[in-house]
């Protein structure tokens, strides 16, 4: 199974601030829904997240731009067969 990690400047520090910066960057109100009570077993609040020991591609979203880490994706996606380079090339053009 492929595994892609998600990081950024805070995943390098303490789990209390790489949950920060997910509450900050947090559009749909989780969080909050989070801390009423309202959602349990919430990854990284109650319930653990687990790093992947080998991930096949690493974004680091503090040293990339969204452009940058979005290629990054469609070329793996593209490498291992989930995608073909046609489609990439379309879905990128349309981006821009």
């Amino acid at each position: 199974m492929s595994s892609v990690l998600l990081k950024s400047a805070a995943s390098a520090t303490s789990r209390g601030s790489t949950s920060e910066v997910c509450r900050q960057r947090d559009v749909k109100g989780l969080y909050k829904l989070v801390d009423e009570g309202k959602i349990k077993n919430f990854t990284g609040v109650d319930d653990p997240y687990e790093e992947p020991e080998h991930p096949e591609l690493v974004i680091e979203t503090d040293k990339e731009t969204v452009e940058e880490s979005v290629s990054r994706i469609f070329a793996k996606l593209t490498e291992l067969g989930y995608l073909e380079a046609e489609a990439r090339v379309m879905v990128t053009a349309r981006r821009k």
